[in-house]
């Protein structure tokens, strides 16, 4: 009923410790859990921008959180997964700017089951979401939220913005028109697919080939990766645009299976995906996209007109 005010005293009997609360706070009252109530309230955090998946964490702390798009049906959902040390009691609290509000606990780690999206294109309106995480054991607190503060970056998992290799000058095989062989140096530029096909480094172990789906599976596309027999390979893949990432982690050759194509199940129609393939042992490093990008226009012929004697 309006107007009620409850009062609560918690007494240690040991310790003699006595402790008051009351709900809700009014005067004389001290809110010691108070809610950020705008952007400018909340501490700095490890962010994702706009409708953005991934995983951050602090430099130097112990609590992490993944988050990932739903896709289909679940895609006006995010979830969360929040690690932190083993066996620790977790708490997060999530808060949005319009009043959304949600609150988990668990051990070592917490998975949050689906979290309406703030982007604004389902039930809720475009807002931003701020999460607090605290280890009850170590006092430890991290903080996150999305989108963030500032211009619009792309960021790694510490939330620094990530740059990504320029697109290597395309050189491309085939029978005719066709250009579903790529090459060059793929070190410190990404070759490209356009379509599908297949790309390897000039003097390097490591290609990949793309396969489009097609009829049931236009969708989603396939990436089959290759390196020196029986050396552990990393893929991470990742797109600026939408936010979308998936990784890989296998001995000799990774198979992707289902990877979303841009513009279909909630992706940005123009998302560009970037792979970066590791072999392990040797430290090679190789990087790769799809699609490219508009190819330079050719040079203009030069005309030298020489004095006549």
């Amino acid at each position: 009923t309006a107007g009620i005010v409850d009062y609560l005293q918690v007494q240690d009997l040991q310790t003699g410790e006595t402790a008051y609360f009351r709900f809700p706070c009014g005067e004389g009252a001290i809110d010691q859990s108070p809610h950020a109530k705008k952007t400018e309230d909340m501490p700095e955090a490890q962010c994702f921008d706009n409708s953005g998946e991934g995983y951050r964490k602090a430099p130097g702390g112990s609590m992490s959180v993944s988050k990932v798009n739903g896709i289909g049906k679940l895609s006006n959902c995010y979830y969360l997964n929040i690690m932190g040390e083993v066996g620790h009691k977790l708490t997060a609290i999530l808060e949005g700017e319009d009043g959304y509000h949600r609150h988990w606990t668990g051990y070592g780690s917490v998975y949050s089951a689906c979290v309406h999206d703030n982007s604004g294109k389902g039930d809720r309106e475009a807002s931003r979401d701020f999460l607090q995480v605290q280890d009850e054991m170590t006092g430890e607190i991290a903080y996150f939220e999305w989108p963030c503060r500032g211009a619009e970056k792309h960021r790694s998992g510490t939330g620094h913005e990530r740059q990504f290799p320029p697109e290597c000058p395309q050189q491309h095989a085939g029978v005719g028109h066709v250009r579903d062989v790529c090459f060059g140096d793929g070190h410190d530029c990404a070759l490209c697919i356009e379509d599908e096909g297949y790309c390897k480094p000039t003097g390097g172990s490591i290609s990949v080939s793309k396969i489009n789906g097609i009829g049931g599976l236009k969708g989603y596309y396939f990436l089959n990766v290759m390196g020196e027999p029986g050396h552990p390979l990393k893929v991470i893949m990742e797109s600026p645009e939408d936010g979308y990432h998936r990784s890989w982690h296998q001995y000799g050759a990774v198979w992707t299976d289902k990877v979303h194509v841009p513009g279909y199940m909630g992706r940005h129609p123009e998302a560009v995906d970037h792979v970066q393939v590791q072999d392990q042992i040797t430290g090679e490093i190789a990087f790769f996209k799809f699609p490219c990008g508009p190819e330079p226009p050719p040079p203009r012929p030069t005309i030298v007109v020489e004095p006549i004697p």
